[in-house]
């Protein structure tokens, strides 16, 4: 797998974690089913803010399982990458707005990922 093809399959996961409106929260990392806030590693949470988000993939992409002989760069610089395409597009700290919208949301998203090319 490619740097770019990894780079847009975080984003891509990222994305899939907020694809709904009932998936997407704001002023919380994360909420549970009753719109509590908790933790993004939390087993009860169901809807992630951007930042939720993030952390979550991140966390998943960083186990001891994850390997990739043909990847040129180091976990960490690609998570940085990551960060950079979330403030290039807008989606931090904009997605705690109290007028953004979720359709926005994933416009911003879709526009950040058909920018990584191979």
């Amino acid at each position: 797998m490619t740097y770019n093809a990894l780079l847009r399959e975080i984003m891509t996961d990222m994305r899939a974690l907020l694809d709904t409106p009932d998936k997407w929260c704001k002023e919380a990392y994360a909420r549970d089913s009753g719109g509590n806030e908790t933790k993004w590693n939390d087993a009860n949470a169901q809807s992630f803010c951007v930042h939720g988000a993030f952390n979550l993939v991140k966390d998943r992409f960083q186990q001891p399982t994850f390997q990739d002989a043909q990847m040129n760069r180091s976990q960490s610089w690609i998570f940085a990458d990551v960060w950079e395409l979330l403030v290039k597009f807008r989606l931090t700290p904009w997605h705690n707005d109290r007028t953004s919208d979720h359709a926005e949301l994933m416009g911003r998203f879709d526009a950040g990922i058909a920018a990584i090319h191979d």
